[in-house]
Parts: C-alpha cells; structure tokens; sequence
C-alpha cells in the first residue's frame, strides 16, 4: 500500500496533460464528511472530455467536505472529523486499497489493464478503519464514492493529441509520441 504520493510526483503524471479539475472543500450544510471523485470522473468533466476514456496511469483527484485530510495523524488514533482516504481499483473492500492518501490527489501508483474499471474513493479515520455510523449520514451516505471509467493503450495523433486524459505516462505501453514541438502533447 502506497502512504503517501508527493504532489511532485502527481505533477510529473501531468505534464503533458492538462490538470485535472479541483475544487476546494466546502462544509455542507448538512455536517456529514463527504468524498466525490471530481477526476476521472465522465459524467463530471468538461464536454471536450465528457467521453474520453482514460490512460493506463493518471491522477485522481477528490474534492471532500466537512472532513480534515491529516499528515499529522496518520497511522495514529481516530480524531473526529479528520483522517484521509483509500483508492481502491474494481475492489472495494477496506482490506485492499490501492494508495491510501492525505491529499486531494492521487497517482495510481501501478499501469491499470485496458478495459472498464471502478474507482472508489473511501474516507477513513487515521487510523485505516471505515467512519463510525455516527459520522455518516443515515440516508445518503457519501464517505464512499465510485466510478466507472475505460482504460485504453495510449495513441497519439499526427498533431500530438492523445486518446486519453489524465496520464503523462504510458505505462509500459509503446507510444508514438509524434514531433517533439508538437506544442499539445496530449488533452
């Protein structure tokens, strides 16, 4: 499991990308901490990317609510109201998370396979386990959101455009990357 990925490191993946969409967090009138996966997200994305599937590695950003991402007391006691969240690929089980992060990004720290996939962003405590049903809104709980995206091998156009977002590696996959003064070098 992944601790911590550096912004450094999130940035890199987004060189030849645009940056995926941010928003800061904002307490909800209702006080339940809450998670969206803001990017990759297609039915949240702008309408030139809406349908784009995306590279075998990219970035995911989540935007949260009324709920304190802690590098301070990570792998430490619960505190309420604050903690981080798990990553988790086609799996949503606590027990396999993929990266488990403090920030509101993540890079997926390993090339996914081509095809459909589901990501899941968790809230947890600091100390790994799951938000206490006091923390979660009985009716519509949102400390677990999920996606459905598509991976495809990366292909780039005669102009330098890719057939992917959120990636600025190939993931082991081959790529022409076309002239190197292309100027857009992907979407």
């Amino acid at each position: 499991m992944t601790r911590f990925v550096p912004l450094g490191a999130a940035a890199f993946l987004l060189v030849a990308c645009d940056p995926p969409p941010y928003e800061e967090p904002v307490a909800a009138d209702d006080g339940f901490p809450s998670i969206r996966i803001n990017f990759p997200n297609p039915g949240l994305a702008d309408s030139d990317r809406e349908d784009m599937p995306v590279c075998p590695t990219f970035n995911v950003v989540v935007v949260h609510n009324n709920f304190d991402f802690s590098h301070e007391n990570y792998d430490g006691d619960p505190v309420s109201g604050e903690g981080h969240w798990h990553l988790h690929i086609d799996d949503p089980a606590l027990a396999s998370p993929l990266s488990a992060v403090a920030d509101p990004f993540a890079a997926v720290p390993r090339a996914l396979e081509p095809g459909q996939h589901t990501l899941y962003a968790v809230l947890v405590q600091n100390n790994h386990l799951r938000l206490p049903e006091s923390m979660v809104d009985p009716e519509t709980p949102q400390d677990v959101h999920a996606v459905e995206i598509l991976v495809v091998v990366p292909e780039m156009d005669e102009d330098g455009n890719s057939n992917c977002v959120g990636g600025g590696s190939t993931g082991g996959y081959p790529m022409d990357t076309g002239p190197a003064d292309s100027g857009d070098s992907g979407r």
